[in-house]
C-alpha cells in the first residue's frame, strides 16, 4: 500500500491544485522501480491510494497515469479506460476566481504522449534532484521543455561577471551546459541584456502586456527566430516576468506549429513540465488559434508574410 498524499505535495500559485510536475513523476517512477525489485514485496501487488478529497484524488490518478504512460510507452486511451470509473476533478490555471477553462487528465496524457513520441520527454533522463534545484528562485526558476528553457526574468544591472547575483550565474551556467543560444524577453526590461550577449547568447525583445495574448505578427516573429536556432541545434530560453503566462503561450504556439500539438496537448505538457504555465484567457486564445498555427506549417516558406 502506498499513500501518495504522504510523499507528494503540489504547491499552488493561487487556486490551482495540480498536476504534479515531471520531477515528481520521475521521483515516483524511481520509487516504483525500487519496490518492484524489493525481494520483500515479491508476489505482492502495489496499491496506490489517496484521500477522497477531489484535489488529491485527481493528482494521485494523474501521477500514476503519467508514470505508467511514460515508463511503459502506453497509449493514452489505455490509461483513460482504467480511470473511467473514477470521478476526477479537472485542473485549472494558476489564477484566482472563477475558472473559465479546464484541463483534463486526458489532455495531460495526450501532451506527454506526443512529447515522448517526438523525443521531447524521456522519463529515464529526468533527474529529480536537478529538476527541484533549478525550479527554485535562487537557482533561476527554470525548466527545459524540448528545445526551450522557460524561466523567470533576471533582475540584474551589473555588467561585470564578478558582480553577478548568484542566481544569474546559475542561469548562465545552465544555459552554457544546455547550449542555449538565444534569450527572448517578453516583459519590460529588468536587467541589462549584456549579461547574455557578452556570453555570446543572442537577445531578442518581443514585449507584450502581462496576462494578455501575443499579437499574431509577434508569434510569427518568435517562431521564425526560434526555428532558425533550433534547426541549427541550439535551444531558446524564453521569459516574461514569472516565466509562466506569456512564456507558456508563445512556447505552446511553437509546439503547435512545429510538432503538431493540439492546444489542449500543448497546455497539458506545459503544466506537466512547468506548473502554472498559460493563464486565464491565454488558454482559450491558444486553443482557438491552434488551427491557424497548424496552417502556417504549410506556408512556412513565407511565414513572415502570413496574414491568417
Amino acid at each position: 500500500m502506498f499513500d501518495v498524499d504522504d510523499v507528494f505535495y503540489y504547491t499552488s500559485f493561487a487556486e490551482d491544485h495540480g498536476p504534479f510536475n515531471i520531477g515528481l513523476v520521475a521521483r515516483f517512477h524511481d520509487l516504483i522501480q525500487r519496490m518492484l525489485v524489493d525481494a520483500r514485496l515479491k508476489g505482492h501487488h502495489l496499491v496506490l491510494y489517496s484521500l477522497e478529497e477531489p484535489d488529491r484524488k485527481s493528482n494521485g490518478a494523474c501521477l500514476a497515469a503519467v508514470q505508467a504512460l511514460l515508463a511503459n510507452k502506453l497509449e493514452p486511451y489505455q490509461l483513460i479506460c482504467q480511470l473511467s470509473d473514477f470521478e476526477l476533478k479537472p485542473f485549472r490555471d494558476a489564477a484566482r476566481g472563477r475558472s473559465e477553462w479546464s484541463l483534463s487528465i486526458q489532455d495531460i496524457l495526450d501532451g506527454a504522449h506526443r512529447a515522448q513520441q517526438l523525443g521531447l520527454v524521456d522519463l529515464n533522463k529526468i533527474m529529480p534532484d536537478e529538476y527541484e534545484k533549478y525550479e527554485q528562485v535562487e537557482y533561476g526558476d527554470l525548466n527545459t521543455i524540448g528545445p526551450f528553457v522557460p524561466f523567470a526574468s533576471p533582475r540584474e544591472t551589473a555588467k561585470s561577471p564578478r558582480l553577478f547575483h548568484p542566481r544569474t550565474q546559475s542561469v548562465l551556467t545552465y544555459f552554457e551546459r544546455s547550449d542555449v543560444r538565444a534569450v527572448v524577453r517578453l516583459n519590460d526590461p529588468l536587467y541589462d541584456s549584456g549579461i547574455f550577449t557578452n556570453k555570446g547568447i543572442g537577445h531578442f525583445e518581443m514585449e507584450f502586456p502581462d496576462g494578455s495574448n501575443p499579437p499574431l505578427d509577434l508569434v510569427r516573429k518568435f517562431i521564425r527566430y526560434a526555428d532558425e536556432i533550433i534547426k541549427a541545434g541550439g535551444k531558446v530560453a524564453v521569459h516574461c516576468k514569472a516565466g509562466l503566462g506569456r512564456s507558456g503561450v508563445i512556447v505552446s504556439a511553437y509546439l503547435i506549429y512545429k510538432y503538431g500539438f493540439t492546444g489542449h496537448e500543448a497546455i497539458g505538457l506545459m503544466r506537466l513540465i512547468r506548473p502554472g504555465m498559460v493563464v486565464g484567457p491565454q488558454q482559450q486564445w491558444l486553443v482557438g488559434n491552434a488551427g491557424r498555427f497548424s496552417r502556417w506549417v504549410r506556408l512556412s516558406w513565407n511565414i513572415t508574410r502570413l496574414a491568417c
